[in-house]
Order: structure tokens, then sequence, then C-alpha cells
């Protein structure tokens, strides 16, 4: 993915996923899909920085106007 080292890209869906590896994929997934939704010009704008391979924590803050943790706040709760 544009550079990024595997074990960012890997370790980001484990821990969106809580760890199980079946759901890892479908999650970050949908975590892409997230953040294309919530702001699809913030989220074009992230895809291009990321194509001029700054780093990643800097593009969620700038882009985004968020830090990492504050997006894991915004996830739902899993059903009891």
């Amino acid at each position: 993915m544009l550079g990024f080292p595997s074990w960012y890209v890997e370790g980001l869906a484990v821990l969106v996923s809580g760890g199980g590896a079946q759901l890892t994929y479908r999650q970050a997934g949908m975590f892409v899909s997230f953040l294309r939704e919530r702001d699809a010009k913030a989220f074009a704008a992230l895809l291009f920085s990321m194509a001029q391979r700054p780093v990643v924590l800097k593009l969620m803050i700038a882009e985004l106007d968020r830090q990492p943790g504050d997006l894991l706040e915004l996830r739902p709760e899993p059903p009891a």
C-alpha cells in the first residue's frame, strides 16, 4: 500500500478488529469506507497526500482533523 510498512497496515487492521483475524480485513475495509463517507473531500486529500508519502500520523491529523485515538472512540459498541 503506497510504500507503507506492512506492519503498520496489518497492525492497524488487527487493532480495529480487536484481534479477530476473521474480521481484520472486513473491518479494515469498513474503516476506510467510514473515512470516505465521513468527508469525501478530506478523504480524497488524504489519498493524494499518501501518494506523496509523508508520515501517516501527520496526515490523519492534518487531513481528517483527528488524532488516531479519536477515531477509535467513534467505532460502534459490539453487540451484547
